[in-house]
């Protein structure tokens, strides 16, 4: 038996092992799965293992199909006096910390969706310190990819951009045709439930993305899913006329029944102070005036709270302060834009079957307010959502997210909260680089029309695994064309966008 002589250390701060052996440099990243306990409420012990053993399954066969002579990965379990431990180790063979950290971010993605958000990866720098996993060759110190290997189906190392079963389903909402090559099937969906765990297009102007999220939006309505649509250049209305759908002008007074922002302030204010708090800067000072004017609303009482702001905002009283003066009438400065806009002259009803609902924000001039009144949308629904006030399949398609998403902030942390209430985010943007990196990981399935700016082209690379031949072609996209990526295959699709099924029926959707 030879000696195998390797220097291993540890990178706390990113939780990797770096593994000197020989000539060769390797990078391992340690992740524990933990299944998440509301998933066991009514299932017998039986019925979880059998479920783990289905996703470990399916787990090994996506990490065949990524697996690479310099990318491989273990799964293992640990008995220990405290119980099971099940995790999953990255190993790559010459590759950055970047692109091990980034290989990691994406199986959490993967392991999200085929456990349909039932388990979920944690780090463990701790473990990584003490455990070094090496299977190694009897004749020399190579790594072998498998120790114990699970035989899924015979090993292949070319691509295979074929669409899934469950990609060509009923069930599926069509987008469009594979480009000539790329496939086998020719029409292309994605599974409804990847609605639920977000969606991002990206894509220049001029590229398309507008169009695809009307195909995306008319698709979701046909399988059953309400939209709402936050419109910052009134270009859905026209587009969507195929589908049931209302469309709503807040600059002339429209607001939907049954979804009033006086039930989020009767019961989550502090959460509505949140939001005007991230959109327009306000100071501690005025967050606090603030919260004690809506301490003293009344819906019953008071009706319009846009109205009542307005009352309290502009009349102070004897006894406050020089600060609270100076404070309230900077307030009333950051509102009176959003306090202007007609209040309630046109009650827009909805019907209980799926719908588009347009909110058309481009008569609003000031960009801030249109900002501001998109935060309270997306905060509204998440509220009706959340207590079980709206209870329908729902999904908000966000218009420019860069200029909605683009820090880190109450709306954008709800991007990773509310899969759980079935309410699913459709991100439509020509900035990648300028979203938050939260929602750019939250969002499990990419569009990627046209993209020229190298920024926007590494934070994609930085969100999601590309091929390089794929990445090569995005700024060179046709109109129409487009990258999808979905994180649980292993390989990127390219699609022509269907435009023409914009003006067909659900029906002929088969």
């Amino acid at each position: 038996m030879r000696l195998l002589h390797f220097v291993a250390r540890l990178d706390k701060r990113l939780g990797l092992l770096e593994i000197d052996a020989g000539k060769d440099r390797f990078l391992a990243k340690l992740i524990r799965l933990v299944r998440k306990a509301n998933t066991l409420s009514s299932e017998s012990e039986g019925e979880v293992m059998d479920e783990n053993a289905a996703f470990i399954e399916r787990l090994v066969h996506v990490l065949s199909k990524r697996a690479s002579r310099d990318l491989m990965y273990v799964v293992f379990t640990i008995v220990g006096h405290r119980g099971l431990s099940t995790y999953l180790t990255v190993i790559a063979r010459g590759s950055s910390k970047d692109d091990v950290l980034k290989e990691a971010e994406v199986l959490g993605e993967v392991v999200g969706t085929l456990a349909d958000g039932g388990i979920e990866v944690r780090d463990n720098e701790r473990i990584s310190s003490q455990l070094l996993v090496i299977p190694m060759r009897a004749t020399g110190n190579d790594f072998v990819a498998e120790l114990h290997q699970i035989e899924v189906e015979p090993r292949s190392y070319e691509p295979s951009p074929l669409i899934s079963s469950s990609s060509r389903g009923a069930n599926g909402i069509y987008l469009g045709h594979l480009l000539p090559g790329e496939g086998e099937e020719d029409s292309f969906s994605i599974p409804r439930d990847s609605i639920f765990r977000h969606i991002a297009i990206f894509g220049t102007t001029g590229s398309g993305k507008t169009t695809t999220a009307a195909v995306l939006s008319r698709g979701m309505v046909c399988k059953g899913i309400t939209v709402f649509i936050l419109d910052w250049h009134g270009e859905y209305g026209a587009k969507l006329r195929s589908i049931p759908k209302v469309v709503l002008e807040p600059a002339k007074g429209d607001y939907l029944d049954g979804l009033t922002i006086e039930e989020l302030i009767s019961k989550d204010p502090q959460g509505f102070v949140d939001i005007l708090d991230a959109s327009l800067d306000l100071t501690p000072a005025q967050s606090f005036i603030l919260t004690r004017i809506l301490e003293g609303y009344d819906q019953d009482k008071h009706g319009d709270v846009w109205n009542f702001l307005n009352d309290r905002l502009r009349r102070g009283s004897f006894s406050e302060a020089v600060w609270e003066r100076e404070s309230r009438l900077a307030l009333y400065r950051k509102l009176r834009q959003l306090l202007a806009l007609p209040s309630k002259r046109r009650k827009v009803e909805v019907s209980d079957e799926p719908l588009a609902i347009v909110i058309d924000l481009s008569s609003i001039s000031n960009t801030r307010v249109r900002r501001t009144y998109t935060h309270l949308m997306i905060k509204l629904i998440a509220f009706y959502m959340q207590h079980g006030l709206w209870r329908r399949d729902t999904a908000i398609v966000v218009d420019e997210a860069h200029n909605v998403l683009n820090e880190e902030g109450p709306i954008s942390l709800l991007i990773s909260e509310v899969r759980k209430w079935r309410l699913g985010f459709v991100i439509v943007t020509q900035s990648p680089s300028f979203v938050t990196t939260n929602v750019m990981k939250n969002t499990n399935t990419k569009i990627i029309h046209a993209i020229k700016s190298s920024m926007d082209l590494t934070a994609l690379s930085k969100s999601l695994f590309i091929p390089r031949e794929i990445e090569e072609r995005i700024p060179f996209l046709s109109p129409g064309q487009a990258v999808v990526a979905i994180a649980e295959h292993e390989w990127p699709f390219l699609v022509k966008i269907d435009a023409t099924a914009l003006e067909k029926p659900c029906r002929e959707d088969g």
